[in-house]
This record gives structure tokens, C-alpha cells and sequence, in this order.
């Protein structure tokens, strides 16, 4: 939370699920993500607190990264910040109240789906806070994690064009491709993309029948 407080400038305090609630009449909210918006998950699992994340580039309208802190581990240890990390919606109605988020070890998204209550929008730009200024324990920035026999120079061209380089600038940058990708053609991720969340709806949709079924027994 102190994270994302440093780096948007938002005057929100408290469990990060609470954010949702104490930016009501302070900040914009809604469920479209725009660079520099927070999206706030709910408490879920061992997610007690709930989690904030930073959005930093507009993929597709499925298809967003982030940047957020106490994710992943990095050499076997919590707490660093992660740049640039894929976040996929997955809800039924594209309104990013599930999503499904990059997951260091897997070096893939991960499998768990988790709710969110949406996005927080900041009125200004995104500050140029760093993180080492934080007062307790300056959190470290963790390498960009990236796929396996990624390949940015084999690119198509109109894909390479809208290629940001990896980083680790907290500064807003304009809306751009993911250099996650494998080499296949904007249309071909795009389609992959819609082919994920399809199979994680009916997937989910599989489950709800199977207890229906049951508790009908």
C-alpha cells in the first residue's frame, strides 16, 4: 500500500481492500483501466489484506500490465517491486472484476482468479516518487520478468513499432504492446488472448454447474 501511495501521490490509507470504499467521493472510480489508476483487489484467501496494483500500459481491453509490490517472490524473498507485470481479465462481462495475474515461479499467469472492485483514477500524473525514499525497509525493484525464447528483434513490424523496452521508470508511458510476447503477429495475441479468457469462463462455468448438480443430491 505504501507503495502504490508513493507512487500515484493517493491520500488513501489503511488494508489494501479498503481503498475501494475510502476513495468513494475523493477519487474517480470505475472499470476501465487507465495508466496510473489503481486497481484494488478484494480480500480473498490468503489475500486477507487485499492488494493494490498500479496500472502501467493498456495492452488490449483485456490485456493491461501493472506495477506492484509483494507479488512474486525474487530470490526466494517477498517485498520487491515487479515492473511491468501481464494482468488478463477474465470476467464474463470484460468488466475486470476477475482477473488473472503474471506469476514469477510459473514465469506465466498464474492459475488462481482473483475479484477486484475496479479502478481508482488519479487526477494528476503518476509522481516521480522512488521507492528507495520509503521511511522502513526501501523496497527493492525486482528484474522484469519475462517468457521464455522471447524474441523482440523477430517481431512483425507493425508489433515491434509499439514495443515499449523493458525497464524499471515508474513514469507513465503511452499505450503500447507488451515485449512479453512470442513472436506471433498482433492479431494472432489478440486471438490467443480471447482463446484464454473463453476457456476460463467455461472452465468457471463447469465448476458452478458440477455444485449445483451436487447440492441438488
Amino acid at each position: 500500500m505504501t507503495f502504490a501511495r508513493q507512487l500515484t501521490g493517493m491520500q488513501i490509507f489503511g488494508d489494501a481492500w479498503t481503498w475501494w470504499e475510502k476513495a468513494t467521493g475523493k477519487y474517480d472510480e470505475g472499470q476501465t483501466p487507465k495508466p496510473g489508476a489503481v486497481l484494488v483487489f478484494k480480500s480473498q484467501g490468503k489475500m486477507k489484506l487485499g492488494h493494490v496494483a498500479v496500472v502501467s500500459q493498456i495492452i488490449t481491453d483485456r490485456y493491461i500490465q501493472i506495477t506492484h509490490a509483494n507479488w512474486s517472490p525474487v530470490n526466494g524473498h517477498r517485498g520487491r517491486v515487479e515492473d511491468h507485470v501481464n494482468v488478463l481479465d477474465v470476467s464474463d462481462k470484460g468488466d475486470w472484476s476477475k482477473v488473472k495475474v503474471w506469476y514469477g515461479p510459473l514465469n506465466d499467469l498464474g492459475t488462481t482468479v482473483y475479484t477486484t472492485y475496479g479502478f481508482i483514477y488519479n487526477a494528476g500524473q503518476l509522481q516521480q516518487a522512488k521507492i528507495e525514499q520509503v521511511p522502513a525497509k526501501p523496497l527493492e525493484r525486482a528484474p522484469l520478468q519475462v517468457a521464455a525464447n522471447t524474441q523482440p528483434a523477430e517481431l512483425p513490424t507493425d508489433l515491434r513499432q509499439a514495443l515499449t523496452p523493458a525497464n524499471t521508470a515508474v513514469a507513465v508511458r503511452p499505450v503500447t504492446v507488451s515485449a512479453r510476447v512470442t513472436g506471433t503477429s498482433a492479431k494472432e495475441l489478440v486471438a490467443k488472448l480471447d482463446s484464454s479468457v473463453d476457456a476460463t469462463r467455461n472452465a468457471s462455468k463447469d465448476i458452478d454447474l458440477h455444485n449445483v448438480r451436487g447440492s441438488a443430491q
